[in-house]
């Protein structure tokens, strides 16, 4: 797995716009992988239509976050993340038991007007609180430690084969 600085390092030896594929290779990962990593560096990198990335030249690091700073951003994301499972868990039960039908003939158009959710967005929401499920089930997943419990590769492996084998 890499690590996002050493793809930033990567990136920043090339003068100007590369094709995600290209630096999958150069940097011996996946396309999936490189793209997660790109997307944690932020406003330090800018990519094209063309799925073509670079180093915003023009960049003031003004990042380096106190250690106060890292703990609330910590455990801001962890909120996030469990606000995450507790809605998808919500939006499958309101989904499962219909709870929408008093003004909504469609779960589709209660999640759209009342959440301004599509369809697809709601159904990613109820499937990722099942894969929590499901890992909690198998033990995988410890109750207080959602996503940390099991190394990244783990985690994309048990949820690529979930959504995979409850996608019709």
């Amino acid at each position: 797995m890499i690590s996002s600085e050493l793809l930033f390092v990567q990136l920043a030896q090339v003068d100007d716009y590369i094709c995600i594929v290209e630096l999958a290779m150069m940097l011996e990962a996946s396309v999936s992988q490189v793209r997660h990593r790109l997307r944690e560096l932020g406003d330090r990198v800018e990519h094209n239509d063309r799925d073509e990335w670079r180093v915003v030249k023009n960049f003031v690091p003004n990042n380096v976050l106190s250690q106060a700073e890292q703990e609330e951003r910590d455990s801001l994301e962890s909120t996030v993340q469990q606000a995450f499972f507790i809605a998808g868990k919500a939006l499958k039960t309101l989904r499962d038991k219909r709870l929408y039908r008093e003004t909504h003939a469609t779960f589709e158009s209660y999640v759209r007007d009342r959440f301004d959710y599509t369809r697809r967005a709601a159904d990613y929401l109820i499937l990722a609180a099942q894969v929590v499920e499901n890992l909690k089930a198998a033990n995988l997943l410890s109750p207080s430690d959602d996503s940390e419990s099991l190394p990244k590769r783990e985690q994309i492996v048990i949820c690529t084969t979930t959504f995979t084998t409850f996608i019709p």
